[in-house]
């Protein structure tokens, strides 16, 4: 499924953010992984990175809940 996300490599951006205009700061060419629970949300937020010049960018397509379905590994800060 790709390489795992890890915990402390990656930022999360809540999408409070777009919305105000508060855009993360990304390093130029890295990749910008957008997730929700369906894809739904996260597709339109890709749509607002994508206008103000993002070029890496890329939706977990059917959300956080496709992706446990298939198998892939889910971590929060809860878990032990």
């Amino acid at each position: 499924m790709g390489q795992p996300i890890r915990p402390g490599r990656n930022t999360c951006a809540p999408a409070s953010w777009l919305l105000s205009g508060s855009l993360p700061s990304v390093e130029s060419g890295k990749r910008i992984i957008v997730v929700c629970v369906s894809g739904a949300r996260s597709s339109v937020a890709c749509q607002q990175l994508v206008s103000p010049g993002y070029t890496n960018v890329a939706n977990l397509r059917g959300g956080i809940g496709a992706w446990a379905q298939a198998g892939g590994a889910i971590w929060s800060a809860n878990s032990r």
